[in-house]
């Protein structure tokens, strides 16, 4: 291995600056009790990030917790800060995890300067370094990862699962919030922190769709619920080119949005009748979806997929009606914990259920990337946002399903107040490059305008302008490279403007008192010659006169 890989420091200095003084939380007592208290400050482990937290949505199970103190079988038994669905920016970087973006960029130099094997160096560059000031989603479920399941690559069904905003563990819901480094993920320049936060819920989408029910291109897609998860699951199957997208739901605002944004059909279920059964009436209603929508029961054209994400008996019952021979039913929706199936078709056709909790392996990066390319466009979803100290009214909202004028909530969000993002690190480090130096390198254009005035020529002009210009682009320089970071183009043309007033002042200083003027433009012996002549003249002169 090169020295230049293996000579990493311990750890990339955290900014000084950064001494975080409260850590506000909104805190769940039990059901419909909640209150705003201060939590401690998260200490950063050498392999963790700290987070300071600037997004966050509310899930289902939040709204569950709120309203009931308890979600399926599980008990809010204490305090517990809500939220798990959120992103922000690093602050602060355990002692490894800065050494790894030490030792990622010594590689990145080293390779760049042919002085590391490149398969070595592209190994260590390859891998992803994290940096104060980045933005982030954030995975928030830490496993014990050495368990048979998170060994296997189910690491989503660990036992040891420390999950937040799963009692006894702590949500998102305050302004800083540790996770280990490879649980948060930085987003691209093009996605804004907002639908960062919505990537959480986006990966149960993936995972049910993709992961669990192996949707392949051309398949046909039946979606139980229009709430936020499954118009989610229409976004994904749409974005990995399912052939059909159906949408079920008793609400037909619901569908209709779902018919804008992603389904090709929607289907508002026929209602039950007054002595029909559940089995009875969800065999009904799954004949009814296929004769409405023109679906063949089986073969070519017939449901191949079914994503149930209401965790209603019946619905579950309808979807296990609705799917093809051979076909998949992937459980993602949380119902009552014992629900009646038709079980005699499912073993007589073949059909696999399966549940779909959470996310796994490579769902998050799927999700990020499908954003990212724009193959799932997550801007419609976002229907209402608050402020952190309007919290209880933010979820009063989301367990009403629609706010105070009647519009109905798809995707609500908590943003943190513009004070609090302005006394974060980053923002500050990003102002002071930006919009203090920068300005500050510009006053050298009032100064050379004031030196014209006052009768100087434009030796003081040109002697002001090209060092306060070098000393704006090299701070943009700092700016591209730390701050946002490595944003390689900005920091090359910077670069570039830097050096070439750099190469100007050089001139400068040459022309006016190095000598180079008078290379240039020989005019200084004419003139001594002329004054020699002069002097020759009235040297005679006066002999004359004596004479």
């Amino acid at each position: 291995m090169s020295s230049a890989l293996a000579q990493a420091p311990e750890a990339l200095p955290n900014p000084p600056t950064f001494k975080p003084k409260n850590n506000p939380a909104f805190i769940l007592h039990g059901a419909l009790k909640t209150s705003y208290e201060e939590l401690p400050v998260p200490d950063v482990g050498p392999d963790e990030v700290l987070v300071e937290i600037k997004k966050t949505g509310i899930c289902g199970s939040d709204v569950h917790f709120y309203n009931t103190g308890k979600m399926g079988l599980v008990s809010c038994c204490g305090a517990m800060c809500l939220g798990h669905e959120s992103s922000g920016l690093i602050v602060r970087l355990g002692a490894n995890v800065a050494a790894k973006a030490v030792a990622a960029d010594k590689a990145s130099d080293a390779l760049a300067n042919g002085k590391a094997d490149k398969a070595t160096a592209q190994s260590v560059v390859g891998k992803r370094a994290l940096r104060i000031g980045d933005k982030v989603t954030l995975e928030p479920g830490v496993t014990c990862r050495m368990c048979h399941d998170c060994r296997g690559g189910q690491y989503q069904i660990c036992e040891h699962m420390a999950f937040a905003a799963y009692p006894p563990f702590d949500g998102t819901l305050q302004r800083y919030y540790k996770l280990p480094a490879d649980l948060v993920y930085p987003l691209p320049e093009s996605v804004d922190l907002v639908y960062g936060a919505m990537m959480e819920p986006l990966s149960v989408a993936v995972h049910a769709v993709a992961n669990v029910g192996g949707l392949r291109t051309g398949q046909n897609v039946l979606i139980m619920g229009a709430g936020p998860v499954g118009l989610l699951a229409m976004g994904v199957a749409k974005g990995l080119g399912a052939g059909r997208i159906i949408g079920v739901d008793i609400n037909q605002d619901r569908l209709n949005f779902a018919k804008s944004y992603a389904a090709t059909d929607t289907y508002v279920p026929v209602k039950q009748e007054a002595n029909e059964s559940r089995p009875e009436y969800s065999l009904r209603a799954a004949a009814d979806l296929l004769l409405t929508c023109g679906i063949p029961a089986r073969g070519p054209g017939s449901i191949d997929l079914v994503i149930d994400a209401t965790g209603a008996e019946v619905c579950i019952q309808m979807g296990l009606n609705a799917v093809r021979p051979g076909g998949v039913h992937v459980q993602t929706g949380f119902g009552p914990p014992d629900v009646q199936v038709p079980m005699f078709r499912i073993i007589t056709n073949e059909i696999t259920l399966k549940g779909g909790w959470r996310y796994g392996n490579g769902d998050y990066p799927l999700a990020i990337d499908l954003v990212a390319r724009g193959l799932v466009n997550l801007e419609p979803l976002l229907t209402h946002t608050f402020k952190f100290e309007d919290a209880l009214e933010a979820f009063e909202v989301t367990k009403a399903g629609k706010d105070k004028d009647g519009n109905f909530v798809i995707k609500l969000f908590i943003m943190a107040a513009f004070i609090n993002w302005a006394k974060s690190p980053a923002a500050r480090q990003y102002f002071f490059s930006t919009h203090f130096w920068g300005p500050v390198a510009n006053w050298g254009l009032p100064i050379a305008a004031l030196a014209d005035i006052v009768g100087k020529d434009e030796e003081i002009i040109s002697g002001v302008m090209s060092p306060t210009m070098a000393a704006y682009s090299m701070i943009f320089m700092r700016f591209a490279w730390r701050v946002q970071p490595r944003n390689y183009l900005l920091f090359a043309c910077h670069a570039t403007n830097a050096s070439a007033q750099l190469v100007q002042e050089g001139r400068f200083i040459n022309y006016w008192y190095l000598g180079g003027r008078e290379k240039k433009h020989p005019v200084g012996s004419k003139v001594e010659d002329a004054v020699g002549k002069v002097k020759e003249g009235v040297e005679e002169a006066k002999k004359a006169v004596k004479a």
